[in-house]
């Protein structure tokens, strides 16, 4: 059974790099944000990373960022129009480089334009962080 209200999460985290190892780590961070999200506090998360990784592997050229921003943003503009007023949050997952990422500022700024509140979670990090270092540990 589903106990209402339901409350959802735009997970936003930085990506984009010319270093592949860091995007893969950041995809792994917001991976486990998502799943510390729902586990432990019973959101309902949508991580937007890890959706346009799932099909990135078969488009014909790597996606630029603006290709990334474009599906982002969609996104964030879909779950607003379909989520209860208030329901909904964009949670920053604080990892480094959070504050100087171009993309996760314009998620920001789309959240402030849509009425939705973005909450920067430096402790959400850190857990999932944690997560991340256990899996690469096992």
């Amino acid at each position: 059974m589903i106990s209402l209200p339901i409350r959802y999460a735009y997970v936003a985290c930085p990506y984009t790099c010319k270093v592949p190892s860091v995007e893969d780590m950041r995809a792994e961070i917001a991976a486990a944000a998502s799943a510390i999200l729902w586990e432990a506090q019973g959101v309902v998360p949508f991580n937007v990373i890890g959706h346009g990784r799932s099909f990135e592997a078969f488009l014909s050229a790597k996606p630029t960022h603006a290709n990334w921003m474009f599906l982002d943003l969609a996104f964030l503009g879909a779950l607003a129009a379909g989520c209860a007023r208030g329901s909904l949050q964009v949670v920053i997952v604080a990892a480094p480089g959070w504050a100087a990422s171009a993309g996760v500022q314009q998620e920001i700024d789309a959240a402030r334009a849509l009425g939705i509140e973005a909450v920067v979670d430096h402790e959400l990090y850190a857990q999932a962080l944690a997560r991340v270092q256990q899996k690469a540990a096992a």
